[in-house]
């Protein structure tokens, strides 16, 4: 990458990292997306750097909305838990992690199951109320997630429409000296 695109991607924003993110994969991210860019203008530079940005939003906002759906099929068992307990969703979520994920201590697995068939649900079941009653919030980050491809497609068709413009110059001059070459050979012959 030359100084000019070193300097002008530190001047544009990017999102702020979250604790388990990685700066690395998000920079590593957009050196492959300014790899591909044969003349790297400011502009080009600039829309890339967009580009990889929606990107990071919508790897973000599809874990979003699987932590959406843990939460819920967590406060479901929690609730399905004796009433004399107290209410402890982190709790919850932190035993059905493990127990979704295969890991979970004998401890947590028994009481994940316990509270199952307390609840009379399955593990497809708990997801499909948990879907049920995160509908709502997974529906806004599938918006958001939506309009994050909205503008990758703008920017995509902004790319290409910054890229055709330098190939049409450069065709431009190409013909231009084709045709000055003609007219000195014409000139010559006179």
């Amino acid at each position: 990458m030359t100084d000019a695109v070193k300097s002008l991607t530190s001047l544009l924003s990017s999102p702020r990292i979250l604790p388990n993110e990685s700066e690395a994969e998000f920079q590593s991210s957009l050196q492959g997306l300014l790899s591909e860019l044969d003349n790297p203008s400011p502009l080009n530079v600039a829309l890339v750097t967009q580009l990889n940005e929606c990107l990071w939003w919508i790897k973000r906002h599809t874990v979003d909305k699987e932590l959406l759906l843990h939460e819920s099929m967590a406060r479901i068992l929690s609730r399905a838990g004796s009433y004399s307990e107290v209410y402890d969703n982190r709790l919850a979520s932190i035993a059905l992690e493990g127990f979704l994920a295969g890991h979970a201590s004998q401890a947590d697995k028994q009481w994940i199951e316990e509270l199952l068939e307390r609840a009379k649900l399955t593990v497809p079941d708990l997801r499909a109320r948990g879907f049920k009653d995160a509908a709502k919030h997974i529906k806004m980050a599938d918006e958001l997630i939506h309009r994050q491809y909205q503008t990758m497609r703008h920017l995509q068709k902004s790319i290409d429409a910054v890229d055709f413009k330098s190939r049409l110059i450069k065709r431009m001059d190409l013909e231009l000296a084709e045709l000055e070459k003609k007219a000195l050979a014409i000139e010559t012959k006179r």
